[in-house]
């Protein structure tokens, strides 16, 4: 998510290129991508949903080149990438490993709307764009489930399934 907000900065061609795209209305009155609008129009009609990912993917995997060679040069050895869409835009086949962290449907919906102000339909229908949950467990070498506490999740992190 991080990737995608820099490369449509304001004053950036990757802004530029989607104001072409869908016009000014996708602009918020300080000049920066309105991420709601531009969100509610793409996840209504996936043929937006695919025009906007021509624009932002090829813009995000060059980005993402860019930090992991600066990461790299400076000895790093070990990256983690959080990507939204990893397996939808097949970047799985780029990592040595995929650390899947899921939820039920109920609690992500719940959670999304509570931190998007997003209604149950939108979240619903941003979830249909993506992968289920069965397939993208079956590409993923590990699995958090993240149906608890925030202290159940860490313990599963630091390698106990219940938080031991």
């Amino acid at each position: 998510d991080e990737l995608s907000r820099v490369v449509v900065t304001p004053g950036s061609e990757g802004l530029a290129a989607v104001v072409a795209a869908f016009g000014d209305g996708v602009l918020a009155a300080n000049g920066e991508l309105d991420r709601r609008k531009l969100g509610a129009a793409v996840f209504k009609d996936p043929s937006l949903r695919v025009k906007l990912e021509g624009i932002l993917h090829p813009r995000i995997r060059d980005c993402f080149q860019d930090v992991l060679a600066a990461l790299e040069a400076t000895g790093h050895s070990m990256v983690v990438y959080e990507v939204p869409l990893l397996f939808e835009n097949n970047l799985d086949k780029q990592m040595k490993a995929v650390i899947l962290v899921s939820a039920p449907d109920e609690q992500r919906i719940a959670r999304v709307m509570a931190r998007d102000k997003l209604t149950v339909d939108e979240v619903r229908a941003r979830m249909a764009a993506q992968m289920d949950d069965k397939s993208r467990r079956a590409r993923s070498q590990y699995v958090l489930e993240n149906d608890g506490d925030l202290e159940r999740l860490r313990g599963q992190v630091a390698g106990g399934r219940d938080g031991g």
